[in-house]
């Protein structure tokens, strides 16, 4: 996650809040949006913009979680929705920190967007990379940049893991999906994905 002294365009600005917070005001061309910070150790590990908060998911969260992850199967081709295998999923990452992390978007402590990071070790680098998958906001959610604040913070929660890249999978046919990470700064990669599914 961005420390607190290098957190890209935006500047820092101190505010009368308890010890351990911090506040930063972003431009009048991304509309003024006040940013609350939580440290622990240098490290900001939450943020709130307006009323929305992005943290790490927990156990707690798996059945609002798996809604959400229907929702995004339900829209994708070469995937069924499966509640049993989506919860033994999400318990398996989240109850494994070196293996990912589940990132969440809460408005009023309701769940409004999710994403997935999960770490390998690339050779062409020499580093830790991360592959980003699962990225789906709630309908009721959808037009109010939760999306972007989840990827923008994904990013930056994978460089300070030491991740030197981040890789994520689109629909083909989805060209919104493509200009979207696009505007994030990802490109479209010459290499072909390829599946072998294994039988248990």
């Amino acid at each position: 996650m961005p420390r607190a002294g290098r957190l890209g365009p935006e500047k820092l600005t101190p505010l009368a809040l308890p010890p351990g917070f911090l506040v930063s005001r972003r431009g009048a061309e991304t509309g003024a949006v006040f940013r609350v910070y939580r440290l622990h150790g240098g490290l900001v590990f939450s943020w709130r913009s307006l009323d929305l908060e992005i943290t790490v998911a927990t156990l707690q969260d798996v059945p609002k979680l798996c809604a959400l992850l229907q929702e995004l199967f339900a829209q994708e081709t070469e995937f069924i929705p499966n509640p049993e295998a989506h919860s033994q999923g999400l318990v398996e990452i989240i109850s494994k920190p070196e293996v990912g992390a589940i990132l969440v978007a809460r408005q009023e402590d309701e769940i409004a967007g999710m994403l997935n990071l999960l770490y390998t070790i690339s050779t062409a680098l020499g580093a830790r990379v991360a592959l980003l998958e699962d990225m789906v906001v709630s309908p009721e959610s959808r037009g109010l940049s939760i999306g972007s604040e989840l990827i923008d913070y994904a990013i930056e929660f994978a460089k300070e893991r030491g991740c030197q890249r981040v890789t994520l999978l689109a629909d083909a046919q989805n060209q919104r999906a493509h200009k979207f990470y696009e505007r994030h700064g990802f490109f479209k990669s010459s290499m072909v994905p390829f599946r072998l599914h294994l039988e248990k």
